[in-house]
């Protein structure tokens, strides 16, 4: 099911494409479901021409596919996609933590720590929501001080396919999750000892171990980890 009506205004297209693009991200339109441009425009409350214009967009970004029939589909959310994704990621944001490691602020960092023993608070609560604000922080912090604008776009450009595989990761929250938060206590220790070797490699095997994760969750079809929160160590 697409979202709720969107606003009208000079360029639908493009509200059409912001919309059917969070609708992806939040698994209203689900990995592999086949959709109908006039089923969409009538959800939307626009024409079909904006949609087909939004879903081509899509495309391009790989979040739908086209068939040599005409046939849409949403990206199907598989094992090998997962990978191909995070190690990439994995990639990109390693070179982001290393470049990112000498330019953090202490305040910074200080303000970083306090959000992580906030999240542990609240995942020993079975909290899991609040994780996703302090994972956001955290890998949007480490972007902002590498200060590497080609990396920025090479990040960007990625950004969708990993808001999508995040965010089945987060609306099945369990153990995984409380793993990955230990994971993020690693890498504010590398960042304050100033060691960006050390940032890289504790980046990237974040993301290396998150991926496998996230596979295993697929591959539950449908089940989760059970929560297991408990304290990181540091």
């Amino acid at each position: 099911m697409a979202s709720s009506l969107i606003q009208r205004a000079p360029n639908l297209a493009e509200q059409a494409y912001n919309a059917l693009r969070q609708d992806i991200i939040a698994g209203r339109l689900a990995s592999g479901q086949s959709v109908i441009i006039e089923h969409l425009a009538a959800q939307l409350g626009v024409s079909p021409t904006p949609v087909r214009e939004a879903l081509q967009r899509l495309v391009e970004k790989g979040l739908i596919s086209q068939a040599s029939t005409g046939r849409w589909q949403v990206v199907e959310l598989t094992e090998d996609y997962v990978r191909d994704v995070f190690y990439v990621r994995g990639a990109l944001e390693g070179l982001a933590a290393e470049l990112a490691t000498p330019h953090m602020t202490d305040d910074a960092l200080n303000e970083l720590r306090q959000m992580l023993d906030d999240t542990t608070a609240a995942l020993g609560q079975g909290d899991f929501e609040v994780y996703t604000t302090t994972d956001a922080h955290l890998h949007q912090l480490i972007h902002d001080a590498a200060a590497n604008a080609v990396l920025h776009n090479q990040l960007a450009g990625i950004q969708a396919h990993i808001d999508l595989i995040r965010g089945y990761s987060q609306r099945h929250a369990g153990e995984h999750v409380s793993l990955s938060h230990q994971e993020h206590y690693h890498i504010l220790q590398a960042l304050l000892s100033r060691d960006p070797a050390a940032a890289r490699q504790a980046m990237e095997q974040h993301i290396r171990n998150a991926c496998e994760r996230i596979v295993k969750l697929i591959n539950f079809h449908g089940e989760t980890y059970a929560p297991f929160p408990h304290s990181p160590s540091r």
